[in-house]
């Protein structure tokens, strides 16, 4: 079955390109071509819709460098194929450098079918990564938002009742930063609803748990062994494995001193925030000796900080170039190439040491680290594992639901608006909260209703 393709042929003469049609053809392609000759006649014809630039060698003023250009310009994913030019590397490197899909010489125009259908695939693939990540971004900074914005402590746990994530507010709250790692006991003292502590850990994953899905008044526990009154009530997280669990504990003792605290835990947010970001960083002094890099970024890289030189780099962590062979040269390492002030965006380099036999393809962003117009002060490097880049849907499934948990179940009232202040998401608590009737999930209701003086609201 023959598919339309969308074509743009950039040639002197159509003779040309209806010579190539037939190797498109031949691979399932019906091709629905226009041809250009001039930038004007480009310009006109160039759509988002089109699925296929050939750019014919040997054209005099407009060529495929020139609307490779535009196409970058306009910021427009289409592939363009160079055709008919001669069998010439420099000439190759020199068109896929400038952002050519590929290059194709007189030599091998029996397989542009082939190739151009390789092109097409890529570039699609491409697309439904960059949407694929896009939203997973969005999702995370959604969740991240919230947990942030939330005035309620709000702990996640596992079945042993060991915390495995905080929110600020329950940072600020109990243990300054520390409570990952700790259980839930620690912060809310089991003798206010059990006689007998030892079943505590039971008691949580029982279906009976009084605390889940309603407001349960007990004793709270600081970390300097102060116990205050809250509010607690506990969710399951569904299809998480392994199995978690999400506690609300809302502070009703309205110490103000909580506030006055927070100012003091701004460094150690800061930490907890890079250490558990997915991404790995790395920071290095502008000596070459790496300060910091976090669990993450160990665990991509097999290897923690190290106090070899920058020479050494290389060697010591098993730095190559993708092709997974290779060396990396120490004066390429992107973190180093920061020290002596330039930014690098997405280089590409292979991992691979005794923990990590198998490697690992990271993709790495680092930029120098400067204070206003002073010397660099050090580099610091972002990078993520692109290895694994199909787990992404699975993740981004599992944080939706996530989200959706904390939003709906929440018994803060929470909404969604745009700039304009149209409410576009809501939770039942809000509506229960506000008195507002929802009709098949819909409010017709702008944020300026919710404020007795419409126009303060945007204040």
């Amino acid at each position: 079955m023959q598919h339309s393709l969308n074509l743009l042929a950039i040639a002197d003469h159509a003779s040309s390109v209806e010579h190539v049609l037939h190797d498109l053809r031949e691979v399932g392609f019906e091709p629905d071509w226009k041809q250009v000759a001039d930038e004007c006649s480009f310009l006109q014809r160039l759509k988002p819709q089109l699925e296929l630039i050939l750019a014919f060698h040997g054209m005099t003023g407009f060529n495929a460098f020139s609307a490779l250009q535009i196409l970058q310009e306009q910021r427009l994913n289409i592939p363009l194929i160079v055709v008919g030019g001669p069998n010439n590397a420099e000439q190759a490197v020199l068109a896929m450098k400038r952002g050519a899909a590929d290059y194709v010489p007189r030599q091998r125009i029996g397989s542009l079918g082939l190739i151009a259908a390789n092109a097409i695939a890529n570039t699609a693939q491409h697309l439904r990564r960059d949407s694929l990540a896009q939203a997973l971004a969005n999702s995370q900074y959604r969740k991240k938002a919230i947990l942030k914005a939330a005035p309620d402590a709000i702990l996640t746990f596992d079945g042993d009742g060991r915390i495995v994530e905080a929110n600020p507010a329950a940072d600020l709250l109990f243990a300054n930063g520390k409570l990952v790692g700790n259980r839930l006991s620690d912060v809310i003292m089991a003798s206010s609803l059990l006689s007998d502590t030892n079943e505590w850990t039971t008691w949580l994953a029982a279906d009976e748990n009084p605390l889940l899905g309603k407001y349960v008044e007990i004793n709270a526990i600081r970390k300097d062994g102060r116990t205050f009154p809250a509010e607690v009530s506990m969710v399951r997280i569904p299809a998480s494995t392994p199995a978690l669990s999400t506690c609300f504990i809302r502070d009703i003792s309205a110490r103000k001193q909580l506030e006055a605290e927070a100012l003091g835990r701004q460094t150690t947010t800061l930490e907890a925030v890079i250490n558990s970001m997915a991404d790995g960083v790395v920071v290095a002094d502008n000596q070459g000796r790496i300060m910091l890099m976090n669990p993450a970024g160990e665990a991509m890289v097999g290897l923690g900080a190290t106090d070899a030189p920058s020479q050494e780099w290389p060697m010591h962590f098993g730095l190559f170039r993708p092709d997974g062979k290779t060396p990396l040269p120490a004066n390429e390492v992107p973190l180093w190439r920061a020290l002596l002030g330039e930014a690098q965006d997405e280089v590409e380099v292979f991992v691979r040491n005794a923990r990590l036999p198998e490697g690992t393809l990271l993709s790495v962003n680092a930029r120098p680290i400067v204070y206003g117009t002073g010397p660099v002060l050090g580099a610091v490097a972002v990078f993520r594992d692109i290895t694994h880049r199909r787990r992404a849907e699975e993740m981004l499934r599992k944080s939706e639901e996530q989200f959706r948990k904390l939003f709906e179940e929440d018994l803060t009232g929470n909404f969604i608006a745009t700039a304009e202040g149209k409410i576009t998401a809501f939770n039942p608590a809000f509506v229960r909260m506000f008195g507002h009737h929802a009709n098949n999930g819909h409010l017709d209701l702008n944020v300026a209703a919710l404020f007795r003086n419409p126009e303060s609201w945007q204040e």
